[in-house]
């Protein structure tokens, strides 16, 4: 059987029922797209859904983004909070990084670290407020996503699929920070940050709350992928990739202790690319269809 070329995802506005479908070309020359494809249709097969088709950053206008962000994190909170009062404060600004870092640690210490629930508060939580300790980790990242730049995206992920397989050392050649407007990318799948999440978000300078345990570069991947809708030049993908290194150095003695060098290629800048937009439409055209369409209904190959 012929492998697939083509990844279809389709968005659907449900006041008019209406659909729009976003064509791909897979990026079959790298080993590691086959491999994500089975991964796919391995999800949908075992019955797994995707955990929130909504998951669409920067469409709207920036006030609706910045105000939709907060009180996502303001309603987690709030969740969590009626369980058992352990978060002290409110989210009132996305532009708060010190606040957006304790509610990560928060993240990390309740809910724990990849296949690592073991917590005393998570074991005996009922199921809505484990499912705001886990929101409160993707909206956290949403927050600090629109806050620095209001870029399009969408995510799709797959509710309690198992992260367990690794990067092979052949692809992290294929990480880049060269984005391509409606490009696929492999999404992170780690519970914790990678040096580039650090780097943005000061973890060890100013804002200082993860534990040691949260730096987690990238070693697995899943079926979880995110599609970019903006270009970054080399010039400026080169800029952010200095900016990063300068930062291990600047903290190369918390990165070494745990086993890390510079040169470390899971410490590679930037996401590995599995598809690319086919399309006739500009890109002002596909950004007013899927801002009327954010609803994941399908995804599928041909």
């Amino acid at each position: 059987m012929a492998h697939p070329t083509k990844l279809i995802i389709e968005l659907i506005n449900f006041k008019n029922k209406d659909t729009f479908c976003l064509t791909f070309d897979l990026l079959i020359e790298n080993n590691i797209t086959k491999r994500w494809v089975k991964k796919v249709k391995a999800a949908q097969r075992l019955g797994y859904k995707i955990d929130d088709p909504e998951r669409f950053y920067g469409f709207n206008n920036p006030e609706d983004e910045y105000q939709k962000s907060v009180n996502l994190v303001n309603k987690n909170i709030d969740v969590i909070n009626s369980f058992d009062p352990i978060i002290d404060r409110h989210l009132s600004s996305i532009h708060d990084q010190n606040t957006l870092n304790y509610l990560h640690k928060i993240f990390e210490d309740y809910h724990g670290f990849l296949d690592k629930q073991t917590h005393h508060y998570w074991n005996k939580a009922p199921n809505n407020v484990r499912l705001a300790l886990a929101n409160l980790n993707i909206n956290v990242h949403r927050c600090e996503a629109i806050g620095r730049k209001l870029t399009k995206k969408f995510v799709v992920t797959w509710f309690g699929l198992p992260k367990k397989h690794k990067y092979k050392i052949e692809d992290y050649k294929l990480f880049t920070r060269e984005l391509k407007f409606g490009s696929v990318y492999i999404n992170y799948v780690e519970i914790g940050k990678t040096l580039e999440d650090y780097y943005y978000d000061q973890e060890l300078d100013n804002f200082s709350h993860a534990g040691i345990d949260a730096f987690k570069p990238f070693e697995y991947f899943s079926a979880d992928f995110v599609v970019r809708f903006e270009n970054t030049s080399k010039e400026k993908a080169n800029e952010i990739k200095q900016n990063v290194q300068n930062y291990f150095i600047k903290h190369r003695d918390f990165f070494e202790a745990q086993g890390y060098t510079l040169l470390d290629t899971r410490l590679n800048v930037g996401y590995i690319p599995v598809a690319t937009l086919n399309t006739t439409l500009s890109e002002e055209e596909i950004s007013n269809k899927i801002k009327s369409h954010q609803y994941v209904n399908r995804v599928y190959f041909i």
